[in-house]
């Protein structure tokens, strides 16, 4: 009868890395990993397997920045996301203030209502990786431009004007 199942997952030769019939394990980088398992039987028999390839697909970084985040103004969300050695297949933009999706387009826009939104983009890679970052966007108020006109008068001729100018 089986008395361990002891697993070698770094490919050193050495059944130390792991023990029981199922584990889980986390390697450290995305890269093809030879693994074995050895079973040992309590008639002190010992059963190696073949070496079994595990690929690990990198997960994609996700990063974004927006542009225009004014009060009343379409924001522009443009997307910095990538993944080693392979593509990104899918996005999706969404909002947490209105709970929804509004776009699954690379980049986007949208128009954000409140001062401040947390804004999520979800990534997929061709190899079926996801990943995501949540990032807070600030609007700003859009600046109010106005100004004063006087000026002094000679014989009904302007001969000297001052703006003034308010922000």
């Amino acid at each position: 009868s089986i008395l361990s199942f002891n697993w070698d997952l770094n490919f050193d030769g050495y059944y130390d890395d792991a023990v029981g019939k199922n584990i889980k394990y986390t390697f450290p980088h995305s890269d093809t990993f030879l693994i074995a398992v050895q079973i040992n039987t309590t008639d002190e028999e010992k059963y190696t397997s073949e070496p079994y390839k595990v690929i690990i697909h990198p997960v994609p970084v996700v990063d974004f920045t927006v542009l225009n985040a004014c009060h009343g103004d379409i924001s522009q969300f443009i997307n910095h996301s990538y993944v080693n050695y392979t593509e990104l297949v899918s996005f999706e933009w969404y909002s947490h203030d209105t709970e929804e999706t509004f776009s699954n387009n690379q980049n986007a826009e949208y128009l954000l209502e409140n001062t401040l939104s947390n804004i999520s983009l979800t990534v997929e890679s061709e190899d079926g990786c996801f990943n995501s970052v949540t990032k807070e966007v600030q609007l700003f108020a859009k600046p109010v431009s106005d100004f004063a006109f006087a000026n002094s008068c000679k014989k009904d001729k302007i001969a000297s004007s001052i703006f003034f100018f308010k922000y």
